[in-house]
């Protein structure tokens, strides 16, 4: 009786060490095959996932104010008497079934429009400048999203040519980023992740909620954004309207007339991508100070300077829409907006 105790003993931890081994691998194998990690391998940071929700819109009222240039059915405005930018004319539709549609979507040279997305381009010439505005409503901020070249975050130059890598990402509208390739310090947050947090400049941030921010390099820090609810973050700058004014004072070796790309927010869901051609006969290019003014006359709340020269550059349904500077430059990233297919 002795002997078969030990036995049965030595049987039931046998047995209890087995069912425990197993349980393990089960629970090994859940984390790892059943929820696999999305992040790259170069990623530091996981941002919590955060359901994008649909974002409700104030009924927007029509812009109003004198400009120097008259619209033309072509979509562009003709050359103005001076080299001031002129302030567009513009005026969004009055209700939101005119911004967005029921689910159908209409399409035309200059716009699209569907139940998720609205963009709206023009193409505005002073007889100094031609520049190009995107004015971009988005329902779900999962329309506005951004995206690495060859889908890699990667420490140095890893680049596309971005009416393909647009193209690759279906985007109705994009333009370029922050080039974060070309520098190794930088903020790199995307798409709610956090690559890297080593600012040098002001930091744009736009978050979950389809707010915008923008920091100084000492104000800002990359996991208490996170927390914050922070979705998209870039790093080149300067900042170019805050609170709606225009910045008057640059410290820059790159303040002078030069093609430009900025971001521009107006309220949550509404957004505008601008691009300023230069180095060209057609368009010399604009300063920092112009530009900033440029972006207050737009309306923005807020606006951000991005990548420019060479790498500024403007897509809209798979084509160019600006006319990049010797052909645009090979993009280590680009800002874009997709729709929701139901």
């Amino acid at each position: 009786m002795r002997f078969n105790a030990k036995v049965i003993k030595l049987c039931l931890l046998f047995l209890s060490d087995i069912i425990l081994t197993g349980c393990l691998l089960c629970v090994l194998a859940f984390y790892h095959h059943v929820l696999p990690s999305e992040v790259m391998q170069d990623q530091s940071l996981n941002a919590s996932a955060t359901p994008m929700q649909d974002i409700i819109f104030r009924t927007p009222e029509p812009t109003s104010g004198s400009t120097n240039a008259t619209i033309v059915p072509s979509g562009t405005i003709e050359p103005g008497a001076t080299d001031v930018p002129p302030q567009p004319t513009a005026t969004p539709d009055i209700t939101m079934g005119g911004i967005f549609t029921t689910g159908e979507i209409i399409q035309t040279e200059e716009s699209y429009k569907s139940k998720y997305v609205s963009v709206t381009c023009t193409t505005y010439k002073t007889d100094k400048i031609v520049y190009y505005v995107q004015d971009i409503y988005v329902r779900n901020m999962s329309c506005f999203k951004t995206a690495f070249a060859k889908d890699q975050y990667v420490s140095g130059y890893n680049t596309e040519k971005i009416v393909s890598f647009a193209n690759s990402k279906n985007a109705i509208a994009a333009i370029n980023g922050d080039q974060y390739g070309a520098r190794k310090n930088g903020v790199v947050l995307r798409n709610g992740y956090l690559y890297r947090d080593k600012p040098f400049d002001d930091v744009c941030v736009l978050y979950n909620d389809g707010t915008m921010k923008i920091f100084t390099e000492d104000a800002f820090d990359g996991e208490r954004e996170l927390d914050n609810g922070a979705y998209q973050a870039w790093c080149f700058g300067p900042a170019m309207v805050l609170n709606g004014e225009a910045v008057t004072e640059f410290d820059s070796a790159i303040a002078g007339k030069n093609p430009r790309t900025a971001i521009g927010y107006y309220e949550p869901g509404h957004y505008c991508f601008v691009a300023v051609d230069g180095r060209q006969d057609h368009s010399e290019g604009i300063r920092f100070t112009d530009f900033a003014q440029l972006l207050e006359n737009l309306g923005c709340n807020m606006a951000y300077n991005l990548d420019g020269g060479q790498t500024s550059q403007m897509v809209f349904m798979g084509k160019y829409y600006n006319s990049p500077y010797n052909g645009g430059r090979s993009v280590n990233d680009m800002i874009y907006i997709c729709d929701i297919y139901e």
